[in-house]
């Protein structure tokens, strides 16, 4: 497989940068390579929120999005069309975060620095996210 690597490497950074989710009390619910071999999930769900973050192989993009969880179950939040949204979008719109994040020169060559950012990003404006709390989406 010619993205097997990356593939380890992914689950090797997500699991290190976001390991304190599962101290939390989050459980890793998903982690998934697509069929064509050119996308990987993780997800991590609590009783509130669920965070998933992905990484395309030919584009080479990270991505997160955060979910809504009632039941157990993802729900759209009101006025959305879906019930993954993307987490800078929603930090902008709900929290009025505005960016700022910097990396180390170090960080900032590894291809999967996005992650990074979005880790200070949930603590620096997401708090209630990575607090599991009900709050986070009121």
């Amino acid at each position: 497989m010619a993205y097997e690597n990356t593939y380890k490497m992914f689950i090797q950074v997500i699991n290190t940068i976001f390991s304190y989710l599962i101290q939390s009390g989050f459980n890793k619910q998903e982690v998934s390579l697509s069929n064509t071999k050119t996308y990987a999930q993780v997800i991590f769900v609590g009783q509130n929120v669920g965070l998933s973050f992905s990484y395309d192989f030919i584009e080479e993009a990270c991505d997160c999005a955060i979910a809504k969880v009632e039941n157990g179950e993802y729900v759209k939040l009101k006025g959305s069309k879906s019930s993954w949204l993307p987490l800078f979008s929603f930090l902008v719109e709900r929290y009025k975060y505005r960016g700022g994040i910097k990396l180390n020169k170090f960080i900032k060559k590894n291809q999967f620095a996005e992650f990074y950012k979005f880790n200070e990003m949930l603590k620096v404006a997401g708090k209630s996210l990575i607090e599991d709390k009900k709050e986070a989406f009121e």
